[in-house]
């Protein structure tokens, strides 16, 4: 699915930064993913029903335009995640399409991660804390995660004036050591409406099947897939899948 050309680079610099690419698919996909799941869902204050608010099965959304990176009408701690979305399935996906940036790029562990997390997530912050290990390690290791969801694409699996859940297809380029090597995978994350806004409720790598097969290895350079990669992984995956609004062309 990827193009991977010629490598010029030495085998031990390559494979160095593979294997941080291996501890940040651990670290990002099963660390918060466990903690975002565990325990019990805190208690959610249930919004005032918004007829505007479709469901999944409506017509209406059957083919939605979300911007990856967009959709809110303010930017919380970090400067750069949006937050206060739209009460519609569109404002959902692109809540649970930039939480899933944000962890990526290790945002809840910089200096301003405590009031982020307050910001955007209604999971059970002392598990979320039991798993901001991993990511601190990434950035002690001198990882740096970009966040690339528009080079991939989306599912909506359910969606309803209070609860949605959304499949993301996240690709992602890590740079380690003056080198760069892009993958891609599929993230399962659900968010609720509270207090206003959607919140991110869980985090999970993988989403269900069927779904866009993840790169195998992680490709050298931070080149974007090609449209026509994009779309036949996308098609591959099932009809649910859809491309951003700002997917490269």
């Amino acid at each position: 699915m990827s193009e991977h050309g010629s490598d010029t680079r030495s085998p031990g610099s390559r494979w160095w930064l593979v294997g941080l690419g291996s501890v940040a698919v651990l670290a990002l996909g099963v660390g918060i993913g466990n903690a975002l799941a565990s325990g019990d869902d805190p208690v959610t204050q249930a919004p005032t029903p918004d007829a505007s608010a479709p469901s999944a099965s409506s017509p209406a959304v059957a083919r939605l335009v979300v911007t990856a990176g967009q959709g809110g009408s303010g930017r919380a701690a970090d400067g750069k995640t949006p937050i206060g979305y739209q009460h519609t399935c569109e404002g959902a996906v692109a809540a649970a399409t930039n939480y899933v940036s944000s962890a990526t790029r290790l945002e809840w562990v910089k200096p301003y991660g405590d009031k982020l997390l307050d910001q955007i997530s209604d999971a059970d912050t002392q598990s979320i804390e039991e798993r901001r290990t991993g990511m601190r390690t990434i950035l002690e290791g001198g990882g740096v995660l970009e966040s690339h969801p528009e080079w991939g694409g989306f599912r909506v699996v359910a969606c309803d004036q209070y609860d949605a859940t959304v499949d993301v297809w996240e690709c992602e380029v890590l740079r380690a050591n003056g080198q760069a090597q892009r993958s891609c995978a599929p993230i399962a994350t659900a968010v609720a409406w509270v207090n206003g806004d959607w919140k991110l409720r869980r985090y999970q790598v993988p989403a269900e099947e069927p779904a866009p097969e993840p790169t195998p290895d992680p490709v050298p350079g931070d080149a974007p897939l090609s449209a026509e990669q994009r779309r036949q992984a996308l098609q591959a995956a099932g009809p649910e899948w859809q491309e951003y609004a700002n997917a490269p062309k």
